[in-house]
């Protein structure tokens, strides 16, 4: 009976195991795609950075999918530990040394220099980059800067930084977003004028470039009539009259382009405000009325706790269930209870964290995708930033889990200074907040102006 148990509980881990690296192959294939998809915008990105990203985003995702096993508890704790420990390591390796690595090798790929140079500027590069990011953390032993506890706290800086930055801009911008309050009226007078001048600009500017071929035109055939005279000299640069027309057609595409900014806005607004009338726009504004409210709670208990040097010492989960009981009188089970609200909060966090990271890479790159010599170092940049970015939410994750569920984080991470990097998050997410409510204001009371 004993062997059968054994044989059973090994074909179980056999099983487990397979659905574990299953769920990596899906990931890896999943980060190809929409890294072909997504990202080939221009010029198409070679098969060896879309590996990359592909190979960066599946590790991060293994991270958080751990968690969330750890949870639920499908997958044995010792063999869910291990690959928990071992996906921690290879990913701290490709964030610490492996892309440092890709980032310096095509910033020196295009130049025109010898090899030699090449490798030798590109060495100096990584070896500078490896000595600032070791200078980041006090502690500087010899065995803690290949640990993974030294590595992770390095990073944390960052990618901690990174997380608030967009945590703040997301708790202003989404109620600015939703709320009715903001949404400012514009007639279709204002949108018509707006788009009539555009339409006036935009013939001017084609009058001046056709004014500017036919004059062109004229300047070359009167310089062949003369070579054909036997005169070999030219009108001169400065006089005949392109530099001023060159001068204007520039003014003009500014202006054209400055309207069609503005008039895009306009529209844009303009929807904004049509959508608050309907059963649609009524429901974003009630959401939004909600996600005020939660903002403004996140920005009051976040000033609180840096004002009083505070870290946060107790999970919300646990929190909200000792409110149920304490005083609310409610008879439930906890632990029960506790497992489910513990499984949609991180499942929660997971798919927010990875959807909003995935759509900030998107915007970026759609930004830099004009960019041709720097393009693959560009990308491998924020393929590094997204890799921080994930490694990081591991550390501000462990606040979030029960004490129970903590282990997988505790066990790895035993000499990770947790409640700095709490208390830097709140530091950073106030700032990050406060600068994109001024931004927003200064945009809104000018876009009102502008438009009035």
């Amino acid at each position: 009976f004993n062997i059968f148990l054994g044989v059973v509980s090994m074909i179980l881990g056999v099983v487990e195991l397979i659905g574990v690296l299953l769920s990596a192959v899906l990931l890896l294939a999943g980060g190809y795609v929409y890294a072909d998809r997504a990202l080939n915008s221009g010029k198409p990105l070679s098969l060896f950075v879309k590996s990359v990203f592909s190979g960066t985003f599946m590790l991060s995702c293994l991270l958080l999918e751990f968690l969330v096993l750890e949870i639920v508890n499908i997958v044995d704790a010792e063999l869910r530990h291990l690959l928990w420990r071992e996906s921690l390591r290879v990913a701290l390796f490709n964030i610490s040394v492996f892309l440092p690595g890709c980032i310096c090798a095509s910033l020196v790929q295009n130049w025109s220099v010898s090899t030699r140079t090449k490798w030798v500027v590109g060495i100096s590069m990584f070896l500078l980059f490896e000595i600032g990011f070791v200078m980041m953390e006090s502690r500087r032993e010899f065995s803690r800067i290949f640990s993974i506890n030294g590595s992770i706290s390095r990073i944390g800086v960052v990618g901690v930084t990174t997380i608030a930055i967009l945590s703040g801009l997301g708790a202003i911008y989404t109620p600015y977003k939703f709320v009715r309050f903001f949404r400012q009226e514009v007639s279709p007078l204002q949108v018509e004028q707006l788009r009539t001048q555009l339409e006036r600009q935009r013939d001017m500017l084609n009058r001046k470039v056709k004014q500017r071929e036919l004059k062109s035109k004229a300047l070359n055939a009167s310089s062949q009539a003369r070579r054909r005279g036997g005169f070999f000299w030219s009108s001169g640069g400065n006089g005949n009259g392109l530099e001023a027309i060159d001068e204007d057609i520039s003014a003009m595409q500014t202006v054209v382009g400055q309207m069609e900014g503005n008039l895009e806005e306009l529209e844009q607004l303009q929807k904004r405000h049509k959508e608050a009338s309907t059963l649609y726009g009524r429901a974003k504004h009630f959401v939004g009325l909600g996600l005020v409210a939660f903002c403004v709670f996140r920005l009051v208990t976040s000033g609180i706790r840096v004002l009083a040097g505070r870290a946060r010492n107790m999970d919300p989960v646990t929190k909200f269930m000792q409110v149920l009981v304490n005083h609310a009188d409610v008879d439930i089970d906890v632990e029960f209870w506790s497992q489910q609200f513990s499984f949609m909060l991180v499942g929660m966090v997971v798919f927010m964290s990875t959807r909003n990271m995935l759509l900030k890479f998107s915007d970026i790159f759609s930004a830099l995708s004009f960019s041709s010599s720097l393009r693959a170092s560009l990308v491998f940049i924020l393929i590094h930033v997204m890799g921080m970015y994930f490694v990081s939410m591991v550390i501000l994750m462990r606040l979030n889990l029960p004490e129970k569920y903590r282990g997988i984080i505790t066990e790895v991470l035993d000499d990770v200074e947790f409640s700095f990097y709490f208390k830097w998050f709140d530091k950073i997410f106030l700032t990050s907040a406060f600068v994109c409510a001024f931004v927003l204001y200064v945009s809104h009371k000018t876009s009102a102006n502008r438009f009035d």
